[in-house]
């Protein structure tokens, strides 16, 4: 297929989370075993094609010290510390010589942890770092930071990797504004300010700060039904919480809305039906509108001054039926009084494990959004960014759709914990205690479970699978790829 890298194989994983100065704001924790995968890779069949892909959040911008909305002027620095930090460096190491082994091809594809990997200067230094200056490893190497994710063939069937906060109202990446920001570097003028998606809000304001007393915020997936719950109940304090929640649900209805009316780039005669719906808290009722493009500039504007004068001032933001994220009545009725706080967060956890968050084959949202907007012809779609795993048939009944999870840290609520009292006794205080150290300690609360999905060549065929690679706990390991990995 012209134009397309094909390939005889193809190994994905996805959300390292590279970042944070000290293993107590380390959520990436198996440097040793992802560098030994990616050693074996490169030992793999040497005379055939392959590539590793890491898809998205190879690195964890947000997880620094003294983290911004993005930061183009101190991106450098952190991507060198992150790259020389002795909890990470190992797989550096590993990629280095992955990349400079001949038939092996390293791709890395752009996240929304890591937007700062895209401008033209730190592109440029990620580079050097792998490569050391050996211009045919440099050659090996592919960057997919436009979002549009990194397609190849394997045995002639189409293979799509992308992150998968594409389809994420709350971490959509508004690329038109990062490519304005590699211009802005490329040529030297000003900038424009950068407007947080309200993820990366949620993540500078909240998260970053809460973290420090409770290291479990960092750990809970999914975040929509896991962590607002789990903080009322370790944590009486809310209030300000609260509101900053409600700042970055803001920001969710803006980008959604901005979106719908095509300020991120939809055609100028889109037709916006139930446009109504969403602009009518800022306009006023309606029935649609077909608006053409500066129209829409000037309303999109409008409803940002709007709400962000808001913010400024204080005044909680108004709800919006694009947040069913959060239900803030919901939150406020918790029967905080009259129960205790384990209590609490044992019926939300009994209420969060009936959902089968885990179960590898439910259609969540990603992949129900990322299955309708890829065309049937890909044959196997891949993502990760909710660091759930899924195994699932395409809704054409042709293709398949992985979700590598993720290989960071990650706490799975079992149902016996939440069952037992005794037990979940012990869990609830190594919560309250707050540390990484706390959490790792408690028995079987955080459970790495690294995975890879592989794409390979088997003779006429082309298969795809979800392995896992067993949690290094010290041992010996599998001196070879096929003794390292395991079916899910």
């Amino acid at each position: 297929m012209g134009g397309i890298k094909d390939l005889d194989a193809v190994y994905v994983v996805s959300d390292l989370h590279m970042g944070g100065r000290g293993r107590g704001a380390q959520i990436f924790s198996q440097s040793n075993l992802l560098a030994h995968l990616i050693r074996a890779l490169a030992r793999e069949n040497s005379d055939q094609q392959l590539a590793m892909v890491i898809n998205g959040d190879m690195v964890d911008f947000l997880a620094e010290p003294r983290a911004k909305y993005f930061d183009p002027d101190g991106a450098v620095d952190k991507l060198d510390r992150i790259a020389t930090d002795e909890s990470f460096v190992d797989v550096w190491r590993a990629l280095s010589d992955f990349v400079a082994t001949p038939n092996r091809l390293l791709v890395i594809v752009l996240g929304n942890h890591d937007l700062e990997l895209a401008l033209p200067h730190v592109r440029t230094h990620l580079l050097e770092i792998l490569a050391k200056g050996d211009a045919s490893a440099r050659g090996r190497v592919v960057l997919a930071f436009d979002g549009s994710g990194y397609l190849c063939t394997v045995g002639g069937a189409k293979v799509l990797c992308v992150h998968g906060n594409e389809v994420d109202p709350w971490n959509f990446t508004d690329y038109e504004s990062l490519r304005r920001q590699c211009c802005a570097a490329t040529f030297n003028y000003g900038r424009d300010e950068w407007i947080p998606n309200a993820g990366t809000k949620l993540v500078i304001e909240v998260i970053n700060r809460i973290k420090k007393d409770f290291a479990v915020v960092d750990l809970l997936k999914p975040e929509t039904s896991a962590l607002v719950p789990t903080l009322c109940a370790i944590r009486p304090q809310l209030a300000s919480l609260t509101r900053k929640i409600a700042a970055a649900s803001a920001r969710l209805s803006w980008d959604s809305l901005r979106r719908k009316i095509g300020f991120l780039g939809a055609d100028d005669d889109l037709e916006l039906e139930g446009l109504a719906d969403a602009i009518s808290p800022f306009t006023g009722p309606a029935d649609a509108y077909r608006l053409d493009r500066p129209t829409r500039d000037a309303l999109a504007q409008r409803m940002l001054e709007e709400v962000e004068a808001e913010l400024d001032v204080g005044v909680e933001p108004r709800p919006s039926s694009a947040v069913d994220f959060l239900s803030f009545a919901e939150m406020a009725s918790f029967p905080i009084v009259d129960i205790s706080r384990e209590d609490l967060l044992r019926a939300c956890l009994k209420q969060l494990l009936s959902n089968h968050t885990f179960d590898l084959e439910i259609e969540d949202d990603t992949f129900l959004g990322l299955d309708a907007s890829v065309g049937e012809d890909v044959r196997f779609l891949v993502a990760g960014h909710t660091h759930i795993e899924r195994r699932l048939r395409r809704k054409d009944g042709r293709g398949l759709y992985f979700n590598c999870g993720t290989w960071a840290r990650l706490i799975r609520f079992e149902p016996e914990m939440v069952a037992d009292a005794s037990r979940f006794e012990a869990i609830y205080g190594a919560m309250k205690k707050g540390t990484m150290a706390a959490l790792d300690d408690e028995p079987g609360l955080v459970r790495p479970r690294p995975a890879v999905v592989c794409i390979e060549k088997r003779g006429h065929r082309t298969v795809g699978e979800l392995m896992r690679v067993p949690v290094d706990e010290g041992g010996k390991l599998p001196p070879d790829l096929g003794s390292l990995l395991r079916p899910a």
